[in-house]
């Protein structure tokens, strides 16, 4: 360990420079650390400065700032004042330490300042689609500009399917997230939860969580636009059933005109819940029970 008189660098403070003496926590890529020591009358001032990554220049760092020492400790710090060595060996010992209650209080400040990451982060124009296979289209917004445009498969039933999602596979809207929210990734990455993938798996976490709310309540206006609530299962004694969209009354008239038409027993009960796809867009799957009415007793 080499100690020298120096100035701070691009300052006039008179420090002592210590060289080849690495300290742990000192990760900025230079190993050279500076510092100062004051005792008097039972109260300590002591500081280092070292490199530390992301800074360009050295972050000062208190290491021991007290008043009103008791006698014991007070002549401890009176024997190390009296040497410079012993006064480095002692900032070294304690530096990393020092260094690392910086970064822990650095990091408080940061979260608190931070707005969550949930307010950040939104989903917008979302929509049922029924092309080759259904899904939900959606946008991801960060601060409220679109990022990135995703889906998500749904079932018959249109609900959010359990496996072989695609977000979990086409994971890459993390990244692009990330990138949206600049410097405050790495913030919050510093303090996130998730030991594993960091500020990754908080997005994911976040907009997972926005499209299950998002889903609920798309699906909700989708009911009740549709009118779902009223679809019938009108069913033979033999055979396949069909879907109705319309009233109870209409439904079991239809279903005792069948009877004597086509010489089947039919039943009618409502159906929910239905396989909301077949019923999802235009009802070609099913039909409106009061045209097919219409239909049966023009034939009757």
């Amino acid at each position: 360990m080499k100690v020298l008189k120096d100035k701070l660098p691009n300052t006039n403070l008179d420090v002592y420079r210590v060289e080849n003496a690495p300290v742990d926590g000192a990760d900025g890529g230079n190993s050279e650390w500076y510092f100062r020591f004051r005792y008097a009358n039972g109260s300590t001032h002591i500081h280092a400065w070292a490199y530390l990554a992301g800074h360009d220049d050295a972050v000062e760092i208190i290491v021991d700032e007290r008043d009103g020492l008791q006698s014991r400790i007070a002549d401890h710090f009176q024997r190390i004042s009296r040497n410079v060595f012993s006064q480095a060996k002692f900032v070294r010992t304690q530096l990393p330490y020092a260094i690392r209650d910086y970064r822990r209080a650095v990091e408080q400040v940061v979260s608190q300042e931070l707005p969550p990451l949930a307010d950040r982060i939104s989903i917008v124009n979302a929509a049922f689609v029924n092309n080759d296979a259904i899904h939900i289209m959606f946008d991801i917004a960060v601060d409220g500009e679109i990022v990135e445009q995703t889906l998500e498969w749904l079932d018959d039933d249109l609900d959010l399917v359990r496996q072989d999602c695609n977000l979990a596979v086409n994971c890459g809207y993390r990244d692009r997230v990330a990138n949206a929210l600049g410097a405050d990734g790495g913030h919050y990455d510093d303090i996130s939860d998730d030991a594993r993938s960091g500020v990754l798996g908080d997005i994911a976490d976040v907009v997972h969580k926005r499209l299950v709310a998002t889903h609920a309540a798309l699906k909700s206006k989708q009911v009740e636009e549709l009118g779902l609530e009223d679809w019938w299962h009108i069913t033979p004694s033999s055979g396949d059933g069909l879907y109705g969209y319309g009233s109870a009354a209409e439904a079991h008239e239809y279903a005792e005109l069948l009877d004597e038409q086509d010489g089947r027993e039919f039943n009618c009960h409502f159906a929910l819940p239905v396989s909301i796809a077949t019923a999802f867009g235009v009802r070609h799957y099913g039909f409106v029970l009061s045209e097919a009415l219409s239909a049966l007793r023009e034939g009757t």
